[in-house]
């Protein structure tokens, strides 16, 4: 135990979060229980091999990220001594290595939730973000109270600071809402958040070692300080005006933490009411260790250490009883006990350290830390092709058109010809001409789209369907497989941060498959050399005036997408204007990548086994479903030069995490302009190329 330096008014053994405990006042002794685990080219040809090998490894590190045991932070050697005697050993029912092997990765990558290393604290009256009801955990250090509001703890989870005798590290849990404080043994000064969990619980590194903590066992389960344990001071839960009211002195945690986090909202959902992933009725989404039938899995019980022993005691028990026996010894829980519903102390001075059990959703609620791309036009009117005789194939060659030559004249006449050849040249292209052509192009685009509305309305439930599935299995590769079960729950932030990716990689997906099939639609139909009659360049018409069209119409998609996913699960989103950004990134660069398909389909035609398999490869490795700090490391350099998966972080750190666009890093302004641009510029050369090469051959409106 810590000694009187840092206490809650009265001395306090360890507690620690129980769910499914026994009879109220019993002893628990939980049974433990296994945790399961056209005929191509040759060229074109290997092109498509190519492309297959790579979707083939898009899908084989999607499975990798779901199957892969949590890695541990890198453990360095000791600079010396031997290990603890005990290690090896836990005061309980299982071995060291059980809690190990008992490893999940919440989602976030080390310190991918932040702690808070520089806290500052101000005095109560300057605290107006919090409200009367707000959880806030408190603490008496040196006599100086101070409050820790759960509204701030919940996005940081561990706070370090130093304390009159050393550091300190105050840890709250929001997947387990147990709230801890913690001495660091000699030579440690800060704790980090791993990402990992352990039977659902905060686990904790030390940023000396890189040994891993579980927050409730308060002992290090490998690295150089495995089998230690932590000497722990207790915190009181209570509310803002409780503990106001009893300390009008205290100082508080602020919200000015360095990080940009809603800070006036918890992510998981709430204690007043008891709503959200705390209350009772659903299922932890993380493997535990211990199961017990007789209470519900997020039943709020106290638990303590007692010497050697163990005790868990209901909330409501302890609410009726105010005083619990425990081995002949009295043990005064007071009136507040791991409150879930603003139950809080009267007194301060009559409590004890509590942890009360929430075993959550499946991954924290930040996910990984955000670590902080014209030319000249390659097709023009013909005036020619209005005179032109049409022979065969011979109008595909749109540059120069058999018959469409002046007869050559006679010397005498010469001067009569050149002025007749300048006055049938091209007219001077207006801003309105180009604006007319554009809304002809767009005008055409809709109608098309108006044509496809039965094939349009059999699309959205699958839209929505696949979306909603792909918001249920997320992460859950180690649950269903320890488990065969997949409880249909939706987390809310993660079904957020599924919702950005996915809406941002409908807009691609729908952009390119509908400029290749109504391309070699007008292909087919011949009707194809309107575009070429326009005063614009074709690839403009295309990557404009069709976008727009597209645009229209998957914004009709998302907005259904929305309004069915926020029907079945809490979408929290943070509406900022620059978010709008990413979504004109998204465009410009799937615009690019439109045209790629496009000069291909003019030179190829049949090419959607090459469109999907590409739009495969950049849904898993750009990002979209799958957070890039989980997949390997040469998928993630892969990933950087996509044009979408900086946008579609971007869009993730503005909409659901409410922070500024950075200007470097992933999902920077710089790295955003440069791939955006070098697609864009790509795609124009690709559909000049293949142009050409369909003027050249006289496949414009052949099939």
């Amino acid at each position: 135990m810590a000694d009187d330096r840092y206490h809650s008014a009265a001395p306090a053994d360890r507690y620690h979060a129980g769910g499914g405990a026994g009879e109220p006042g019993e002893p628990v002794v939980p049974d433990p229980e296994e945790t399961p685990r056209q005929r191509p080219g040759l060229s074109r040809r290997w092109l498509l091999v190519g492309l297959g090998a790579a979707g083939a490894a898009g899908v084989a590190a999607t499975a990798w990220v779901f199957t892969r045991p949590a890695a541990a932070p890198q453990v360095r050697e000791p600079a010396g001594g031997d290990l603890p005697v005990d290690a090896g050993r836990v005061d309980g029912p299982h071995e060291l290595s059980e809690f190990t092997d008992a490893v999940r990765s919440g989602g976030p990558p080390p310190d991918g939730i932040p702690s808070i290393d520089e806290p500052a604290f101000v005095a109560a009256d300057q605290a107006d973000f919090l409200r009367d009801d707000d959880i806030v955990f408190g603490l008496l250090a040196g006599g100086q109270p101070r409050a820790y509001p759960q509204l701030v703890l919940v996005w940081h989870e561990i706070v370090n600071e130093v304390g009159p005798d050393g550091p300190v590290a105050v840890t709250y849990c929001p997947l387990t809402g147990s709230v801890v404080g913690f001495c660091p043994p000699a030579g440690i000064a800060q704790f980090g958040t791993s990402g990992s969990l352990v039977n659902s619980n905060l686990l904790m590194y030390d940023r000396t070692h890189n040994s891993r903590w579980p927050q409730i066992l308060a002992q290090a389960i490998d690295g150089p300080q495995r089998g230690l344990e932590l000497e722990q001071f207790p915190l009181e839960w209570t509310t803002w005006q409780r503990w106001r009211t009893a300390f009008p002195q205290t100082r508080v945690l602020s919200a000015e933490t360095g990080f940009v986090r809603r800070y006036g909202e918890d992510p998981y959902g709430s204690y007043h009411p008891l709503g959200g992933y705390y209350a009772e009725g659903t299922q932890p989404m993380f493997p535990i260790m211990h199961h017990d039938d007789r209470h519900d899995p997020k039943a709020i019980f106290l638990g303590a250490k007692l010497g050697s022993g163990r005790l868990a005691v209901s909330r409501q028990l302890t609410i009726s009883r105010q005083v619990v026996t425990a081995d002949q010894q009295p043990d005064h829980a007071g009136q507040r006990v791991g409150t879930a519903d603003r139950c809080a102390p009267t007194r301060p001075g009559n409590h004890r350290q509590v942890c009360t059990h929430h075993p959550r959703h499946r991954r924290h609620p930040q996910g990984a830390l955000r670590q902080p791309e014209p030319a000249r036009a390659v097709g023009r009117r013909q005036p020619a092709l209005g005179a032109a005789t049409r022979r065969g194939h011979a109008a595909g060659r749109l540059e120069r058109l058999p018959g469409g030559d002046p007869p050559r004249a006679p010397r005498r006449e010469a001067r009569i010809m050149t002025i007749t050849t300048h006055i049938t040249s091209t007219p001077r292209l207006g801003t309105a001409r180009s604006m007319v052509a554009i809304g002809n192009e767009t005008g055409k685009g809709l109608r098309q789209a108006w044509a496809e509305r039965v094939q349009i309305a059999i699309e959205l439930p699958l839209f929505a369907i696949v979306g909603l599935l792909f918001a249920l299995l997320l992460g859950r590769g180690d649950e269903v497989a320890a488990t065969g079960r997949l409880p249909w729950q939706f987390d809310p932030y993660w079904t957020s941060w599924f919702f950005v990716g996915f809406v941002l990689y409908t807009f691609i997906y729908l952009q390119s498959v509908k400029t290749f099939w109504r391309l070699l639609g007008e292909i087919q139909g011949g009707t194809l050399e309107q575009t070429y009659l326009s005063p614009l360049p074709a690839w403009v018409n295309i990557a404009v005036g069709r976008l727009t069209a597209a645009v229209v119409e998957t914004a009709v998609v998302v907005g259904a997408l929305y309004l069915v996913t926020s029907l079945v699960a809490d979408l929290q989103l943070s509406w900022r204007a620059d978010a709008l950004a990413p979504l004109g990134f998204i465009l410009a660069g799937g615009a690019g990548y439109s045209l790629m398909i496009a000069g291909l389909t003019l030179a190829w035609k049949r090419v959607e086994l090459l469109q999907e398999v590409v739009l495969m490869v950049i849904l898993f490795i750009s990002g979209a479903i799958l957070p890039l700090a989980n997949l390997p490391g040469w998928v993630q350099g892969l990933a950087q030069p996509i044009f979408a998966t900086h946008p579609i972080e971007a869009a993730r750190l503005t909409l659901v995490d409410n922070q500024p666009i950075p200007v470097w890093g992933t999902g920077g302004w710089a790295w955003m302009v440069a791939t955006t641009a070098g697609w864009l510029a790509l795609g124009v050369l690709a559909f000049g190329i293949g142009n050409r090469a369909a003027k050249r051959n006289g496949s414009l409106v052949s099939y």
